[in-house]
């Protein structure tokens, strides 16, 4: 319970630019390079996460998913350690 308190607290504090980077490098790795038309600069929020997409251009989608782990990384050290305790939460409530 406590460390999923922790998990909770971490995601709270992580920054708008970060949450960008994290939304790129994910529709990278996911879909691609960006080739979807512009949002209009009136809806901000569509227009900064497309933009923050756009801006890997053409890398690849590996590159994007070290890119994405590196991001995870900065924004909390000890996120692997909190992944593997999550799946013990889960293995141990299948039980």
């Amino acid at each position: 319970e406590n460390k999923i308190k922790d998990y909770l607290e971490v995601t709270k504090n992580i920054d708008n630019s970060t949450k960008l980077k994290f939304y790129g490098a994910f529709q990278q790795a996911t879909k691609g390079p960006n080739n979807e038309e512009a949002p209009s600069r009136i809806n901000f929020v569509k227009r900064m996460k497309w933009e923050s997409w756009k801006d890997l251009g053409n890398i690849n989608k590996e590159d994007a998913m070290k890119l994405y782990l590196k991001e995870l990384e900065k924004a909390d050290p000890n996120w692997k350690e909190a992944s593997e305790n999550a799946k013990n939460i889960k293995l141990k409530s299948k039980l």
